[in-house]
């Protein structure tokens, strides 16, 4: 049984990778309920509004945002990670053809 070691550089491509999943998830949902919160507020902030309407107002905007969720993650968080890895390799397998056509045989 042959075991395949990682080159430094794919192991570095794993760890910014999970670092881009972590804090894009994080900045996904910062996105998402930050808005929410922002709303809540500025309805205490208004004169014509109600503590009620605000709750009220809170809830919705949360269990919509709630239900958004893991789309936001998938999207921010995750979505762009094989799009990154995809786009890497090809540029390694562009440099290296291009290499190998300057090499005489």
């Amino acid at each position: 049984m042959s075991q395949r070691r990682l080159h430094g550089w794919a192991r570095i491509g794993i760890v910014l990778s999970l670092v881009w999943a972590i804090t894009g998830s994080i900045w996904a949902l910062n996105l998402l309920y930050g808005r929410v919160y922002e709303n809540y507020a500025v309805c205490q902030s208004l004169m014509s509004a109600t503590a009620s309407d605000c709750e009220q107002l809170f809830q919705t905007q949360y269990r919509e945002a709630q239900q958004r969720q893991l789309a936001a993650v998938a999207v921010l968080g995750i979505g762009p990670l094989p799009v990154a890895w995809l786009l890497v390799y090809g540029l390694v397998a562009i440099v290296r053809w291009i290499r190998r056509g300057f090499q005489s045989t």
